[in-house]
């Protein structure tokens, strides 16, 4: 994605496809400016891109969930956890992965 006088950046699209969490993502979606968008863009919560990525659970993704619980200390771990149960297992991988990693 370019920036304005910034060089560019690497953007993930998100697919809604996890029916318990699609719509309450998109809810709490910021929409902001982008070029050739009058509408906006809608970007996702950190919150909700690590819950994405929990649910991807590609190393790639491991990788970027450890590089935001390392930036970001306001982080809601809870919502990303409770987001979990209503669609993993308690015992299941991913979930004992991302209870490690925080």
């Amino acid at each position: 994605m370019p920036m304005q006088g910034a060089g560019t950046f690497p953007v993930e699209l998100v697919l809604p496809k996890v029916p318990a969490v699609d719509d309450r993502v998109l809810q709490r979606a910021a929409t902001v400016p982008y070029p050739d968008r009058p509408a906006g863009i809608k970007v996702v919560t950190p919150e909700d891109y690590v819950l994405f990525k929990v649910i991807s659970f590609r190393e790639r993704d491991k990788v970027d969930v450890s590089d935001v619980l390392r930036l970001r200390h306001d982080f809601d771990v809870g919502y990303v956890a409770l987001s979990l149960s209503l669609i993993l297992e308690p015992d299941d991988e991913r979930v004992l992965w991302f209870d490690a990693a925080v």
